[in-house]
């Protein structure tokens, strides 16, 4: 959702006469960070799922974890960066999917019946074995159900979204679209 999200952002920044250009003078704190962290998630991600390693495996268990500090690091650059404009609604969306994630073991659960409206049952199968790095299945333990993954979104890439996926993607082609429309005279 935040490929999709970036994408519309520039395309409405663009259909409002903005300039990619313009986010280039953005005086984002932590950039640099932000981007190590990035990087780092899908390096190890990537290593994760390619090997075969006993390394690879014992990662694979301790990855709800990293992804909870990473969200945390997310969260806490988004906070610093607090006075850019509509990155308080990408920070709401960060918060809305810790909330279940950290209540659920590190891992986002996914309604098992959104999957199926949009013939997602590969992923269904994945989530039972739990071979899946990121998510789980909601089940009758499962806290804070309103906020995981529940919502079938049925186009050229189906999946399954949150409410945070919702303000997260919303607040990032708010933020993008502003500042390529706004000259150098911002905060």
């Amino acid at each position: 959702m935040v490929i999709e999200a970036i994408i519309l952002g520039i395309l409405l920044g663009k259909l409002r006469s903005g300039k990619i250009s313009n986010l280039e003078d953005l005086k984002f704190k932590a950039l640099m960070p932000l981007l190590g962290v990035f990087i780092f998630d899908l390096v190890l991600r990537f290593f994760i799922v390619k090997s075969t390693s006993t390394l690879a495996a014992k990662l694979f268990s301790f990855y709800p974890y990293f992804n909870l500090l990473i969200y945390l690091f997310i969260i806490f650059i988004l906070e610093i960066n607090k006075n850019l404009k509509y990155l308080r609604v990408v920070e709401a969306g960060f918060v809305l999917n810790y909330l279940p994630m950290i209540a659920n073991g590190g891992k986002m659960p996914i309604l098992k019946d959104a999957l199926l409206s949009i013939n997602k049952t590969r992923e269904i199968d994945l989530l039972i074995k739990n071979q899946l790095l990121t998510h789980s299945l909601v089940n009758e333990a499962t806290r804070f159900k309103a906020l995981c993954d529940n919502i079938p979104i049925k186009y050229f890439l189906p999946k399954v979204i949150s409410l945070g996926d919702i303000f997260l993607a919303l607040g990032l082609v708010l933020f993008i679209s502003y500042f390529m429309t706004r000259g150098r005279d911002y905060a």
